[in-house]
C-alpha cells in the first residue's frame, strides 16, 4: 500500500535526511508506524465482521425457532406415543398365527370400532370409521397381507417325505426381493371356493394400496397385496370371513394393519401401522409405528401463528439474499479460486438444502389446500391415502430440516476461532480427517472379523448374537462398558470370556489409543505449524485493527503523545501526507525533505532512481 513515491520498503530521500528516534522506545513505536502502512491495504473490517456474526446467528436462531415452534413437537410426540402405548397393550405375547386372531379380535372389534365416550357422527362418511379414545378413525381399517412364492424343498425334507415322516410337498421361504405371489393360491397351486367371493383374495398392487415398501426385522415386504377394509358396520363380518376361509395361511409373510386417526382437539392426525412378519419356522415377530403428523402448519388463527409465518418468510429473505451474496463472489473470484475455498461448498449444501425444502413446503402447502374436498366424503379411503402421503411427504422435509441444521450448526466453527485456543482445535479438526477416515477403515475391517465369529460362535445360544447387526451394536455397546458378560457367559462358558476379553483388549486398549495418538500427534503439529507461520485469530486480528484507528485518530495514548514530539511545522505542505491514505499518522509522526517522506527503518531509494 503506498500513495505516489511511496512504499513501505523504499524511499524517496538519502539516509541521511532521516530523523532517528534517539531511545529505543521511539524506535519501537516508529517500527509499529511502518507495521501500519505495511498493512493499511490488507486491514480487518470489523464493523463487517461484526455483521456477518451478528447476522448469521440471528438467522440460525430464527431457522430453529422456525423449526421447533412450527410443529407442536411436544403434542405430536405425546399423541403418537399415546398410539403406540395403546397397540402395544394389545399386541403383547403376539406370537402365534391363532394369537393374531385374537388381536384383530380384541384391538379392532372391541377397541377401535367400540362406541367409546365420543358419541360425535363421523364427519367424513357415516358407517365408515369409529370414535376411539377421543381420535376419530379416518377411513377403513387396512389389513395388507403380503404372500411368498413357493420353491423347492431341500434334500432333508425329501428324505423324510421319502420316509413318510412329512406329508408335505411345498416349502415357503422367507420373503425377499421378487419373491411375493401375487395370484391367491393354497398349497399345491389349489385356489380356494372363496376367491371370486370376497374381494380380500384379488390382489392390489401399489398404485392402489399408495402405501411404501416396510423395512421388518428379517426382510422388507413390498407395497401391495392381498387388501381388506373393515369399518365400523362390515368389521365383524370381514373379521369372521377371513377366519373362516383360512385367509391367512402358510403362504403368508406379513400382515399389516394400517390404520389413520385425528384428534378433533389437538389437531393432530397419526398414521398407525401394526406388522405382524409370518416367519418360516411358524413364530411371529411384530412391529409397531406410529407416527404423529401435524399437518396443517401455516394456519392463521392466532398471533403466535402468524408470526411463525412471519418468520417463515424472513428466514427464507435471508435464504436468497446468501444465495444472491455466493453468486456474486463466485463472479468476482472466479470458479477456481470460489470453489477452492472448503467453507463455500458448506454454504452451498445449506442453500441446495434450503431450496429443496422450500419445494416440499410448497407442494404440501397446496396439497394440504385441496386435501379436504367435499367430493371426497364419500371416499375416506382416499382421504386416509391423501393424509398419509402428506405425513410422509412432511417426514421428508423435516429430515433435510434435520440435516440442514446440522451443518448450519457447525457452520459456527467459521466463527469460533476467535481466540488461539479455538483457532487451534479447530485446525486440529482439519489436520485429523484424512488419519481419522484410515482410522475408521482399520476399525471396520477389526469390528467386522470379531462381528463374524461372534454370530457364528454364540447366534444359537445368545439373543444378542442373532443376526450379524445385533452382534455389531452389542460390541459396540461393550466398548463403552455396556457388557452383559455373565449372561454370554452362563450361555457359552469359557468361550464367551475370551471373546469379550480380546475384543475389549483389541478395541480399547490399541485401537482407541491409536486414535488418541492421532490427536495428539496433530495437535502438536498445529502448535509447531502456528510458529512458523504466525496465524492470527479474529480477536488479534481486531486487537491490531484497533491500535491502528486509535493511531489513525491520535488517541491520548504513547504512541499519540510520541507522534507529537515529531510534528514537523513544514509537515502541512507536504503533498505525499495529503495524498496518503494514512495521512493522519504520516502527518503526526512525518517530516520532510525535498518534498518527501521516510518513516524510520525503511530503505531510502536511490536518488538516481524515478519516482
Amino acid at each position: 500500500m503506498a500513495g505516489e513515491g511511496y512504499s513501505a520498503t523504499t524511499a524517496t530521500v538519502s539516509v541521511s535526511s532521516v530523523r532517528k528516534p534517539m531511545t529505543k522506545k521511539d524506535a519501537k513505536l516508529a517500527k509499529q508506524l511502518a507495521m501500519l502502512e505495511a498493512n493499511a491495504e490488507n486491514r480487518f473490517d470489523i464493523p463487517a465482521w461484526l455483521k456477518e456474526v451478528v447476522a448469521y446467528m440471528v438467522f440460525l436462531v430464527a431457522f430453529s425457532v422456525l423449526v421447533f415452534a412450527s410443529r407442536n413437537n411436544t403434542d405430536v410426540v405425546s399423541y403418537a406415543t399415546h398410539w403406540k402405548d395403546f397397540v402395544e397393550f394389545r399386541s403383547v405375547g403376539v406370537t402365534t398365527p391363532a394369537r393374531v386372531e385374537n388381536f384383530l379380535q380384541e384391538f379392532l372389534i372391541e377397541d377401535i370400532f367400540k362406541q367409546d365416550y365420543f358419541t360425535i357422527d363421523n364427519y367424513t362418511a357415516p358407517g365408515t370409521s369409529a370414535y376411539v379414545r377421543g381420535s376419530a378413525i379416518i377411513g377403513p381399517v387396512i389389513l395388507r397381507q403380503v404372500r411368498v412364492l413357493p420353491v423347492a424343498c431341500g434334500a432333508a425334507h425329501e428324505s423324510l417325505k421319502g420316509r413318510g415322516l412329512v406329508e408335505a410337498t411345498e416349502c415357503y421361504p422367507t420373503m425377499s426381493e421378487g419373491d411375493e405371489d401375487t395370484t391367491y393360491t393354497k398349497q399345491q397351486a389349489v385356489v380356494p371356493q372363496w376367491v371370486n367371493e370376497y374381494d380380500f383374495f384379488t390382489y392390489s398392487d401399489k398404485t392402489v394400496t399408495k402405501r411404501k415398501k416396510i423395512d421388518g426385522i428379517f426382510a422388507q415386504y413390498p407395497a401391495g397385496g392381498f387388501v381388506a377394509k373393515m369399518t365400523k358396520d362390515n368389521a365383524p363380518t370381514v373379521l369372521q370371513q377371513i377366519t373362516s376361509s383360512s385367509w391367512l395361511d402358510p403362504k403368508t409373510r406379513a400382515l399389516v394393519v394400517d390404520i389413520i386417526a385425528y384428534s378433533p382437539q389437538t389437531d393432530l392426525f397419526a398414521d398407525v401401522q401394526v406388522l405382524f412378519e409370518y416367519l418360516p419356522g411358524g413364530m411371529i415377530e411384530h412391529t409397531v409405528n406410529v407416527k404423529g403428523m401435524f399437518l396443517d402448519r401455516y394456519a392463521f388463527t392466532t398471533l403466535f401463528q402468524r408470526s411463525i409465518v412471519g418468520l417463515e418468510f424472513v428466514v427464507y429473505a435471508v435464504v436468497f439474499w446468501y444465495l444472491y451474496t455466493e453468486i456474486q463472489e463466485m463472479r468476482i473470484q472466479g470458479r477456481a479460486l470460489y470453489w477452492s475455498q472448503g467453507w463455500n461448498w458448506v454454504d452451498w449444501s445449506n442453500l441446495i438444502m434450503f431450496l429443496l425444502v422450500l419445494y416440499y413446503k410448497v407442494i404440501n402447502y397446496f396439497e394440504f389446500g385441496s386435501m379436504f374436498q367435499p367430493e371426497d366424503a364419500e371416499d375416506p379411503e382416499r382421504i386416509a391415502q391423501q393424509i398419509d402421503a402428506l405425513g410422509n411427504s412432511l417426514l421428508v422435509q423435516d429430515q433435510i430440516n434435520g440435516f440442514n441444521g446440522f451443518v448450519l450448526w457447525l457452520k459456527l466453527f467459521r466463527y469460533v476461532a476467535i481466540t488461539r485456543r479455538m483457532l487451534r482445535l479447530s485446525n486440529v479438526t482439519v489436520v485429523i480427517i484424512y488419519d481419522v477416515v484410515s482410522f475408521c477403515v482399520l476399525f471396520f475391517v477389526v469390528s467386522y472379523a470379531f462381528v463374524i465369529f461372534g454370530h457364528l460362535l454364540f447366534k444359537s445360544k445368545v439373543n444378542d448374537y442373532q443376526t450379524a447387526v445385533d452382534t455389531a451394536i452389542t460390541l459396540m455397546r461393550g466398548v463403552y462398558g455396556d457388557i452383559d458378560l455373565d449372561t454370554t457367559i452362563e450361555a457359552v462358558g469359557t468361550w464367551g470370556f475370551l471373546y469379550f476379553f480380546f475384543w475389549l483388549l483389541v478395541s480399547k486398549t490399541l485401537l482407541l489409543n491409536v486414535i488418541i495418538a492421532i490427536l495428539m500427534e496433530a495437535y502438536r503439529s498445529v502448535l509447531a505449524q502456528e510458529k512458523v507461520s504466525g496465524t492470527k485469530t479474529v480477536f488479534e486480528k481486531i486487537q491490531d485493527e484497533l491500535r491502528l484507528q486509535r493511531a489513525e485518530t491520535g488517541g491520548d495514548t504513547v504512541f499519540y503523545r510520541f507522534a507529537k514530539t515529531w510534528l514537523d511545522e513544514d509537515a502541512d505542505a507536504n503533498p505525499q501526507i495529503a495524498q496518503d491514505p494514512v495521512r493522519t499518522v504520516k502527518k503526526r509522526l512525518g517530516w520532510h525533505n525535498d518534498g518527501d517522506w521516510v518513516p524510520y527503518g525503511a530503505q531510502p531509494r536511490r536518488p538516481d532512481t524515478p519516482p
